[in-house]
């Protein structure tokens, strides 16, 4: 997808933290061109970035209108409804960038810990074993207790020792005390 001038301007004032400009020139790319997916997306981020959350999230919808397959605009519309306590809409956007990037487990991974807050552990775990299907980094990613001991317990059930080995000693280390007694069950489980 091929953004205008304005819009790879616009990305660089982004990636300058000069938000005014970003804003501004993502709004002379949308203007020039309404269906630059990427000039919308950057809209949405810079508007984001400076609180207008309405703003960024009808950039963000309309860079989803603009290339339905793209999955950038879902993932960021999804993370600032997250932001926003709309747990259940943000679950749907990620569903769709993560089925759009498959191979994306990072997608995989914040959708796991969305379905989480929203206490689906069913959904949770095919999104982490989703996650561990494509990401074979996992465990270099900073990773929250309750995600570390769901992967200890997918990964042993897996027969990956090695791997659930390593994410019950992380757990160990970030858990809080009422964690370690699982941990200490998963460990002598992997034995």
């Amino acid at each position: 997808m091929k953004s205008s001038p304005s819009a790879a301007e616009a990305q660089a004032a982004l990636s300058r933290g000069d938000l005014q400009g970003a804003v501004r020139l993502s709004r002379i790319a949308v203007q020039q061109d309404p269906d630059d997916a990427e000039a919308h997306n950057t809209l949405g981020t810079a508007l984001a970035k400076a609180g207008d959350r309405a703003g960024a999230e009808a950039a963000y919808r309309a860079a989803a209108r603009a290339a339905p397959k793209l999955y950038k605009p879902y993932a960021n519309l999804a993370n600032l409804l997250a932001g926003a306590g709309r747990i259940e809409e943000a679950r749907q956007q990620l569903h769709v960038a993560a089925s759009l990037e498959p191979s994306a487990g990072r997608l995989w991974l914040r959708l796991a810990q969305l379905h989480l807050l929203a206490s689906d552990e069913g959904e949770a775990k095919r999104a982490l074993t989703r996650a561990l299907e494509t990401d074979e980094a996992l465990e270099q990613r900073p990773l929250e207790p309750p995600i570390l001991a769901l992967l200890a317990r997918l990964t042993r059930d897996r027969a990956q020792h090695p791997r659930a080995l390593q994410f019950a000693a992380l757990l160990r280390e970030r858990a809080p005390d009422p964690e370690a007694d699982e941990v200490a069950l998963l460990l002598s489980s992997c034995l």
